[in-house]
């Protein structure tokens, strides 16, 4: 079903995300920036989530705010740190310093 129903800023890392509900009409959102997924699992908590969001009327209705967020280009991911060389003591060195 995945309907959209408003949308905030991600309480981790302040990124614009798409509030969501799911089949069973509780509300979740996952952040494309820092990768934080919220789920609600009762009543209790998806009242307060559903507080803290701005509804839209319109599910085809995207603030602009959340446009600029879904054509911004993601952080690239950290390069691969240079492989250890090998000890100088030869074959009898089976432990790592």
């Amino acid at each position: 079903m995945n309907n959209k129903i408003g949308h905030m800023m991600c309480p981790l890392c302040d990124w614009p995300v798409m509030v969501r509900e799911n089949k069973r009409s509780l509300s979740y959102f996952s952040c494309d920036n820092c990768q934080v997924q919220v789920q609600t699992r009762g009543a209790d908590s998806d009242q307060i989530l559903r507080r803290k969001m701005k509804p839209i009327t319109d599910p085809d209705q995207v603030p602009d705010k959340l446009k600029e967020a879904e054509t911004a280009p993601t952080s690239q991911p950290a390069p691969k740190p240079e492989p250890k060389p090998e000890p100088a003591g030869g074959q009898d060195d089976d432990w790592d310093i």
